[in-house]
């Protein structure tokens, strides 16, 4: 007999546990008795069933047998990630300019820094990709619009780049995806360019006007949110593909209930929005704009999940990602490709200057003018692809290790912990989260189909 290794208990109440599988996908609602019979079992993996004297604990075993929780199976784990650099999509910086000064800004955009991206970088980078993928058989490629600032300041670059990876894709019949994250500040003939030429947008708004002003205001402290609602207004009337992101503060924290039904009165034609709160970084440190309570935010945001359900939006955050089981948080283990207006390369958008103290980590190459392509450090791209789950003893036995990943590579190198996410405010949240998340699933039939969870609630 043996028990499956991912097999968790987890208190919810007083006499409610969780028993949770997540490379099952299953869950089930026990109480405390059954919970202890889980961990003895656990403890104790050696154990013949012909030597439970318990008739109980054998039809409790049987139980659990039939339900796929206890077995001789063996379950595939997520692989640790590809040490083969090949991507075949790109994230371009064109400037670290902005016309925002968002509070809480990482990168503190338009500050310190406002160097525009020179075409050739632009083009080196596309070319790169496009190689790639035919050298894998890809079927498509992706070009995204990012920044340290907002990318359509870059007006020029980002449309001809947009054309130039259009005609290479067609060129080498190819799919391809363009993709814009930005602060919603554009002008009547860019907002029209974007729905015709980009795949799908993520505009960046926090809430309704008094607290979008407040948080995102324009330079010299001008208030942003009439713009960035007129661009969602018009993103609504051509019924187009865009998705919206805000940030959460302490002062918002109390409130996400209510900005659930601010953005699905203001954006009714979406079906998915996220929600992430700060983290202490750049303009944090003399705006005075604090990060939410963690355990104030891992309670309400499970709360404002179940509204969102209700009202037939999938509510998302990092740190609660139940439709996902990976070895690790994102990209930047290593396969990430990430351009900044110098041509370096880095795997963490949020890691994008050389003076950062994490880019000796995150940075691995940079654009050669003379050779027009890019030198790429692989020792560095291995280093980083060894920060995953098998290599994060203290997340060994964590049940929601799979859907974390071992959690934000770059947030956890900030407080000196890349290998010791475990003992994160971040990590306290997402376990919060997302076994809070499980629970109410199991508590709630038409929750999993409504939040897009692929977990089955097995009854008691």
């Amino acid at each position: 007999m043996q028990v499956v290794d991912d097999l968790y208990v987890e208190q919810m109440t007083e006499d409610e546990f969780v028993i949770y599988s997540p490379l099952r996908g299953k869950s089930l609602l026990v109480n405390k008795s059954a919970a202890q019979a889980v961990r003895y079992l656990k403890s104790t993996p050696d154990l013949r069933i012909q030597d439970i004297s318990s008739p109980k604990l054998v039809d409790f075993i049987a139980s659990l047998k039939r339900q796929g929780l206890l077995d001789d199976e063996v379950i595939l784990e997520p692989p640790p990630p590809s040490k083969t650099y090949q991507p075949t999509g790109v994230t371009l910086f064109p400037t670290f300019n902005c016309n925002l000064r968002c509070v809480y800004c990482y990168a503190n955009s338009g500050d310190i820094d406002k160097t525009y991206m020179d075409w050739d970088i632009a083009k080196a980078s596309i070319d790169f990709i496009v190689k790639n993928a035919l050298q894998t058989e890809a079927s498509r490629i992706t070009v995204e619009f990012l920044g340290g600032g907002e990318p359509t300041l870059g007006w020029t670059l980002l449309k001809r780049a947009v054309e130039y990876a259009r005609a290479r894709t067609v060129e080498n019949d190819l799919g391809l995806i363009t993709q814009i994250v930005t602060n919603g500040v554009l002008g009547k003939k860019q907002r029209e360019w974007i729905v015709a030429n980009i795949s799908h947008v993520q505009v960046s708004i926090d809430g309704p006007p008094n607290v979008q002003n407040a948080q995102r205001p324009m330079i010299q402290g001008r208030p942003s949110s009439d713009y960035v609602v007129e661009t969602i207004k018009y993103f609504e009337e051509q019924s187009y593909n865009y998705g919206i992101h805000a940030v959460i503060t302490r002062e918002t924290s109390t409130q996400l209930i209510q900005l659930v039904d601010y953005f699905s009165e203001l954006c009714p034609s979406i079906s998915r929005m996220t929600f992430e709160p700060l983290f202490t970084c750049g303009r944090c440190a003399y705006s005075g704009v604090e990060a939410p309570d963690a355990a104030e935010f891992s309670r309400e945001y499970v709360v404002a999940w179940k509204h969102a359900a209700q009202r037939g939006i999938k509510l998302t955050c990092s740190m609660a990602r139940l439709s996902r089981l990976n070895a690790t948080f994102c990209g930047a283990s290593g396969s990430n490709m990430t351009v900044t207006p110098y041509g370096d390369l880095t795997s963490c958008v949020e890691v994008s200057t050389r003076y950062d103290k994490r880019a000796p980590f995150f940075m691995y190459g940079h654009y050669d003018q003379e050779t027009a392509s890019f030198v790429i450090d692989h020792d560095r791209l291995n280093k980083q692809a060894d920060r995953n789950l098998y290599n994060l003893p203290t997340c060994h036995d964590c049940a929601v290790k799979w859907h974390c990943g071992g959690d934000c590579l770059a947030r956890a190198m900030a407080e000196n912990k890349l290998f010791d996410p475990a003992s994160t405010e971040r990590c306290f949240m997402t376990r919060k989260m997302t076994i809070r998340q499980v629970y109410e699933i199991l508590k709630n039939d038409d929750l999993a189909e409504k939040t897009d969870t692929t977990i089955l609630a097995i009854p008691c």
